[in-house]
């Protein structure tokens, strides 16, 4: 099951803190609304207390009545009635001859500072508040309708809780928003890592391991612990493959004097008879030798490889009747850039091998140019190439492992990998002459 990091962060929010915020600001309002209206009506029933205390007695007399009734509309408002009542809740005065019937509506009377509750009279509900006067023995009651009593009080309420809304709403929005932000930037660096993982690796996505509610984050966490065990195994790869090639290094360097000794031999030899051509390949045989054995370092200058392939055209001379060899370099200062040994050879051996086929003639071209941060050398020969559908398959083939076809190419290919990284190694391509080119791509590095 897939849930959203910013639905689970915005639930998580409104859960722990939102929704709290909102009760514990509704229950405040109301309970500051509920002291408000106490104090309130123990306000205004103190003013009905002052009056008594400077009348010697009650008597249900219209002069009593019509101040009461003054003092009751301007501080409750029209329809409100008082009574005062003894402490045995008989009624002592009232403005009211009609409600005074009405014994029921005082039986919750209790003998306590202040306090209201409601009640029916003539089919519209009413608040009747009351306050005990200890001094007096007496309960001073007003009986008044809530919309005259409370209205201002119920507005401030009503206010207070769109407030506590609006603001939890906005609370709401501002979550949302920043969970999804976060929740965007994980989705943004799962869609790298994985095509970081499928451009550098070329690993076919199997089907993700799902958690009980999966979110960007264990998503996250899955591609970063898979690309992180892909490279690990690459790294187990490479430094096997390095093992081996140490190995083969090291076989391949078994007993070299002799073969010098032997390669010398046969130069002497051929100097005495007057054989040039086997003394040329003689020479140029133990420097190649030399060049791959001599130095247990296995990375040189590009200046170093091409005298190499020199070298190795000198050797292919006695075999051609008729070979040219051009290099073209951009600037003198990429002689010096670094390049692992014996790359240049295989390539231009291939180009015999593949483009030669025995003519009496060929040319080949080496050009080296710097692209940026990079340095490219291109190799190709004068022979047309009118296989140019095949170049797609021919890359393919080079930077398939398991592919058993081009094995100097892939093993130059490979090598570069493993030393410079996945951008750079082997490509062949055809160029506007329509020449079968092996470009090799370095890094700019002395």
């Amino acid at each position: 099951m897939y849930l959203s990091l910013k639905y689970k962060y915005l639930i998580l929010t409104l859960i722990v803190f939102i929704l709290p915020y909102f009760i514990m600001t509704v229950i405040y309002i109301n309970n500051v609304g509920e002291y408000q209206k106490k104090l309130l009506i123990e306000t205004r029933l103190e003013v009905l207390k002052k009056i008594h205390y400077f009348n010697s007695s009650f008597e249900n007399n219209q002069a009593s009545t019509k101040v009461y009734h003054e003092v009751l509309n301007s501080i409750w408002g029209s329809y409100s009635d008082f009574l005062l009542l003894t402490e045995q809740k008989d009624i002592k005065f009232s403005t009211n001859s009609h409600i005074s019937e009405h014994k029921e509506y005082f039986r919750k009377l209790e003998p306590q500072k202040t306090n209201y509750y409601k009640i029916d009279y003539l089919n519209v509900e009413r608040i009747l508040m009351y306050s005990f006067d200890p001094f007096n023995n007496c309960y001073y009651v007003v009986i008044a309708t809530s919309d005259s009593i409370f209205k201002e009080l119920n507005n401030k309420k009503e206010d207070l809780t769109a407030f506590a809304i609006a603001s939890t709403l906005l609370l709401t929005v501002i979550t949302f928003l920043y969970s999804n932000k976060i929740s965007t930037t994980l989705q943004m660096l799962i869609e790298r890592i994985t095509s970081y993982r499928k451009a550098v690796y070329h690993i076919e996505e199997k089907e993700r391991k799902s958690a009980w509610i999966n979110d960007e984050l264990d998503i996250a966490n899955q591609e970063l612990n898979k690309t992180i065990a892909y490279m690990v195994e690459k790294e187990k790869d490479y430094v096997r493959e390095n093992y081996e090639a140490q190995l083969n290094n090291l076989q391949s360097q078994i007993n070299p004097h002799f073969l010098y000794n032997t390669l010398d031999n046969i130069n002497h030899l051929a100097m005495i008879h007057e054989v040039e051509e086997i003394s040329t390949l003689s020479v140029g045989l133990a420097r190649l030798f030399r060049y791959n054995t001599g130095n247990s370092e296995n990375e040189t200058s590009i200046e170093k490889e091409l005298e190499i392939i020199e070298e190795y055209i000198n050797i292919m001379k006695i075999r051609v009747s008729y070979l040219v060899f051009e290099i073209q370099i951009e600037d003198n200062d990429l002689l010096q850039n670094a390049i692992l040994k014996f790359i240049l050879q295989p390539i231009v051996e291939n180009i015999f091998k593949h483009g030669y086929s025995h003519k009496a003639s060929i040319s080949i071209s080496i050009d080296i140019y710097r692209k940026i941060n990079d340095v490219v050398i291109d190799i190709y020969s004068n022979n047309e190439y009118k296989d140019i559908d095949k170049i797609t398959m021919l890359n393919e083939k080079i930077n398939d492992e398991n592919h058993e076809g081009s094995i100097g190419l892939k093993n130059v290919n490979r090598r570069l990998k493993i030393k410079y990284g996945e951008a750079y190694g082997v490509t062949v391509l055809v160029n506007e002459q329509r020449y079968f080119v092996s470009r090799i791509l370095l890094p700019y590095k002395k």
